[in-house]
């Protein structure tokens, strides 16, 4: 459960398709949190020239002292230069005195005596958790299409926002990198995915598909796979 303070039933997840819900509820307008939300949008848009898809206010159950503030942007690309996607600490601190200027403008009770976490906001992109989501409702879809459409795919994964195609052998694997058929591939895979993509975040051109060995993936104890840096040695389509 979370702590006590907001009658909230969501919280923040690390994994993108799990944060959807999260990062999709909107405040309502009885919410304490709705004014300096609302406030805090606006005072980034005048800033970056992007307003946030979303601003969500949590408490810390770990610490009862701070509370987080997730930033989700629709694109973030549009917000910040890429490499500030994840910018450190000392960078970000415009942006938290910013939204303690709002909270003085805006009071939320149960915040009263509780400080900001001191890594301070968490700028996430909207798109991961939509496409996270999405690719993960169309998984079923796309594996069966792909049991009876391309059986020289051993094993199939979709994590995060792309999908892991394994091969018994590195020589299938360069076979079917090798093929002209990988436009088609990729056409008939957005096509399963595009019922699913309930907030147009994707096309064509984001789809992304990395081809690894299947012994690569079973070596490393299956889901530790994705925990590793083996995740990273596939080649991308």
């Amino acid at each position: 459960m979370l702590m006590k303070g907001f009658n909230d039933t969501l919280e923040h997840s690390v994994w993108p398709a799990r944060d959807y819900p999260f990062a999709t509820e909107v405040y309502p307008v009885y919410d304490s949190r709705y004014k300096v939300t609302e406030l805090f949008k606006s005072m980034l848009a005048e800033k970056v020239g992007v307003r946030p898809y979303n601003v969500k206010v949590s408490l810390i159950r770990s610490a009862e002292e701070d509370f987080n503030v997730y930033v989700y942007f629709r694109d973030i690309r549009k917000a910040f230069p890429i490499e500030e996607a994840f910018m450190p600490a000392k960078h970000k601190r415009p942006y938290n005195a910013m939204f303690m200027k709002a909270l003085q403008r805006c009071p939320v009770p149960e915040l009263d005596g509780k400080e900001l976490n001191p890594n301070g906001i968490f700028f996430e992109d909207f798109r991961k958790c939509a496409r996270s989501k999405s690719l993960k409702d169309a998984e079923p879809s796309l594996k069966k299409h792909w049991q009876t459409q391309e059986p020289r795919i051993a094993f199939t994964v979709c994590w995060d926002d792309a999908c892991y195609l394994f091969f018994e052998d590195r020589g299938t694997l360069s076979l079917f990198c090798g093929e002209k058929h990988i436009r088609s591939f990729k056409q008939e895979a957005y096509e399963l995915l595009r019922p699913y993509d309930k907030d147009s975040v994707w096309d064509i051109d984001s789809l992304v598909f990395i081809l690894d060995v299947y012994e690569n993936y079973r070596s490393v104890g299956m889901r530790d796979y994705f925990n590793s840096d083996a995740m990273y040695a596939g080649k991308v389509i």
